[in-house]
Order: structure tokens, then C-alpha cells, then sequence
């Protein structure tokens, strides 16, 4: 993001957005981002559209970033190259005004909070692992994937121990003690550990679990998705978030991807909802089928942390796709996503362009089948009109010769398997191999 050792924040498609804004100017070293900004081309309006269905603490947090440079550079004649790493603010109460600055107040809170000498004990899911110089680790603490409401949780390095792996606390569910203080550049609390115990999984990984049990009977093959096609597409349905003004990127990504004809907006029956709101999605969903119009309806968002997609995973909404008359098209994520609605779909794009590739893909495979069928029968029309009977029966013998030439070729390979596998077998057996 910026200079060395500074912490990044927010998802990689978060930071990929924020580099593509067209006041930023981005460089990656190494895997971290440093980002050069025009203060005189800030376009909050672009930040408004571009940034929209990303978690609302990243979004905040950059637009913060931004106003803090405004303020400290009013006249900057040169880009600013934004620096993520805590400040100490010492901005003060506007003249002839009883309020503080906003500043001001964090300060304040923080300072208050600083001579607490109260051990908490809490329990809760510690995600997004990250360590620091010393080989302490630094995570964010929730409960039950609500990433509205998050805490810092420090582990120091005297209190892991042997333990010193950032796999063997990820995603875990623990009970921990220690000392909180406010954050004053992150406007929040970080809790600092005294002691930790671990009790488990985290909260989302447990839930996911229970899921499956449940969501069995709505799962399809990787095979059955793989022999799905589509006939006859002329109307497509797409269920996302945003708005018509302000869709999030993965809607913008999908319409862009789709076939210009299927993209028109006579052909293309657009349901924006929220797209964390499992009951709109089905909603949505049903209208779609009710309305009757589209041969295939596609759902599709863009990536995100795992706490944010874990709703996809929702029985409700798995029962639902699996159901749904119209076949169901999913585009949600990453391909490392694990998400019980893609095993659920008729088919999974993985990704929101995914998705719009296979639908292309079976608009352009109906023009060809129908090209096939009619050259077939031209080609029978044209044979039933100029050959004789004892042209067709040369024919059908020649024909009969080389089906008995493939046969016997395919026995032979069926034969050469058979041997390897044989062999294999045998290798594994007594470890010859």
C-alpha cells in the first residue's frame, strides 16, 4: 500500500479498485500497493460508483485517508503518496465553535481510554491473520461473521509460545484476556492478550459445516454441470447488487462480458437487490420465474473476505437455486470460494465473467446446432434426390468397413489401459515403482 511494514486493509479486489481510480496513480512492491493521489482530481462521485459493494469499513476507511490528506496539504502543488501507518492527530476545535473536529474527538476517546487497567475476557472468531516485525500476530476479532462489528486482537510473541503459527490460530474460535485500548488512527478498540485459549473452529466454519448436512440433496455433480447447455437463448435474467446507476463491479463486469445481443435491454431482465440479504435474492429469484421471460437466470457478485460470502452458503437460498424452474447460472466470488450455492447451480461460472462466458458460449452452440441440422438435411435432401439404391448400399458398406476399423482400434486401446492399470496396481503393491 505504501511504505515499508505498512498494514493493508481490505480485500485484493478492494485494492485493485482503489488502484484503478482515475486519480490514482498505483505502483505494488512486493505484494503491497503504493498509491500516488492528485488531491486536485479527487472525484468523490467516482469513489461513490466504482467503490460500491465493498465493505463499508473499507470504503470509509479510504475516504478518511483522503480527507486527512485534503486537510494536512490544502496546498499541495504535488500528488501525495497516502501512508498508511498510525498518525498522531492533533487537529483542534474550529474557531468560535463549541464542537470538535472530528479529529479532535477520536483523540479524545482514545486518551480517555488509556489509563483503563480493566482485563477483559471475551470470546469470539479471530480471522485475517498478519505478522508483524517482532513475530507478534495482529488479527481481527469478530463473532459469528459479523464483520460490522470487529475488534484487533495482539498476540504477543511471549504469550504464543511454541505456538508461533499463524495457521494454528486462523479462523479458530477462542476466549482470550487482556487490556483494551482505542485505536486512534483506525477509530476502534484493539484488545492487547494476556492469555488465549483456543475452543475450536470459528463460527463460520462450523456453520458451513452444519450446511452441508443439510444442503446434500441440493447438490449436482461437478459432471452434471459440466453436460448442462441451454437451448434456444434469446432472454437472460441476472440477479445482483446496486442500482441502475451504480451497479457493483461484478454486475458491471458480467453485462460488459455478455453478448452484445443478450445485453440489450429488451433481452437483458435486471433484479438489483442486497445482495447480503438471502430473502431479497429469493425474492428476486421468483419473480424472475413467475415473469417467464428468460431462458436462464444468472447470479453474480463480485469477490469479497469469507465472512461477507459466507451467506451464500444459506440452505434457503441453496434450496432455492437448486428448485428454481428457469436453470440458475452462478458467477459469485473467486474459484477458491467454497460457497454451497455454486454446487447447487445448474451451472457454476465461479466468477461473475465466468458466468457470462457460459452463457455466451451456448448462445453461439444453438447457431451452430442449427446450422448442422439444416446442412444435414440439405445434405439428405441432396442424396435423396441424386443417388441411386445400389449408390446408397455402397455407401452404407463403406461406411459399415470403417465403424468395424474404429471398433477394433478402441479394443485395442481398451486392452493397453487395462495392462497400465495392471501394471500400476501390481507397482503399488510391492512398491516396485
Amino acid at each position: 500500500m505504501v511504505k515499508e511494514r505498512i498494514r493493508q486493509f481490505g480485500s485484493e479486489d478492494f485494492r485493485r479498485a482503489v488502484s484503478n481510480l482515475s486519480f490514482v496513480k498505483a505502483r505494488n512492491f512486493n505484494g503491497e500497493w503504493r498509491w500516488n493521489i492528485d488531491l486536485e482530481k479527487i472525484d468523490n462521485a467516482e469513489i461513490q460508483k466504482k467503490l460500491a459493494g465493498f465493505p463499508e469499513d473499507d470504503v470509509q476507511h479510504w475516504k478518511n485517508l483522503l480527507n486527512k490528506l485534503l486537510r494536512e496539504s490544502a496546498s499541495a502543488t504535488a500528488p501525495q503518496l497516502v501512508q498508511e501507518k498510525p498518525v498522531v492527530y492533533q487537529a483542534t476545535t474550529p474557531a468560535g465553535s463549541s464542537a470538535d473536529s472530528f479529529d479532535a474527538f477520536i483523540q479524545k476517546i482514545a486518551d480517555q481510554q488509556h489509563d483503563d487497567s480493566t482485563v477483559y475476557t471475551v470470546i469470539g472468531d479471530i480471522i485475517n491473520g498478519y505478522t508483524c516485525k517482532d513475530g507478534s500476530f495482529l488479527f481481527t476479532m469478530l463473532d459469528h461473521h459479523n464483520d460490522k462489528q470487529t475488534i484487533d486482537l495482539f498476540l504477543p510473541v511471549k504469550l504464543l509460545g511454541k505456538e508461533n503459527t499463524l495457521s494454528l490460530w486462523n479462523n479458530m474460535r477462542v476466549k482470550v484476556s487482556g487490556k483494551a485500548c482505542f485505536n486512534s488512527f483506525h477509530a476502534n478498540i484493539k484488545l492487547n492478550a494476556y492469555s488465549i485459549e483456543r475452543l475450536g473452529i470459528c463460527s463460520r466454519q462450523k456453520e458451513q459445516e452444519e450446511y452441508k448436512k443439510v444442503c446434500t440433496p441440493y447438490r449436482r455433480s461437478l459432471q452434471e454441470q459440466w453436460k448442462f447447455t441451454i437451448d434456444n437463448i434469446t432472454d437472460v435474467g441476472l440477479i445482483t447488487g446496486g442500482s441502475e446507476n451504480s451497479p457493483i463491479q461484478g454486475a458491471s463486469d458480467f453485462i460488459k462480458r455478455l453478448n452484445k445481443n443478450l445485453r440489450d435491454p429488451q433481452h437483458l431482465h435486471i433484479e438489483y437487490v442486497k445482495m447480503s440479504d438471502i430473502e431479497e435474492i429469493i425474492s428476486a429469484l421468483d419473480r424472475l420465474n413467475a415473469a417467464k421471460t428468460c431462458q436462464v437466470i444468472a447470479i453474480v457478485r463480485g469477490g469479497g473476505s469469507p465472512e461477507s460470502l459466507a451467506c451464500y452458503s444459506n440452505p434457503q437460498l441453496v434450496k432455492a437455486i437448486y428448485e428454481s424452474p428457469i436453470p440458475v447460472v452462478t458467477g459469485i466470488g473467486h474459484n477458491s470460494d467454497d460457497l454451497l450455492c455454486k454446487q447447487a447451480a445448474r451451472y457454476n461460472g465461479q466468477t461473475p465473467t465466468g458466468a457470462a462466458d457460459f452463457i455466451n458460449r451456448q448462445y453461439c452452440l444453438q447457431y451452430n446446432r442449427q446450422r448442422d441440422r439444416y446442412q444435414a438435411k440439405m445434405e439428405y435432401r441432396r442424396i435423396k434426390a441424386n443417388a441411386t439404391k445400389d449408390d446408397l448400399l455402397a455407401e452404407n458398406d463403406v461406411l459399415m468397413t470403417e465403424l468395424q476399423f474404429v471398433q477394433q482400434e478402441n479394443q485395442l486401446l481398451q486392452q493397453k489401459i487395462d495392462e497400465l492399470k495392471h501394471r500400476s496396481f501390481i507397482s503399488r503393491l510391492f512398491n516396485l515403482g
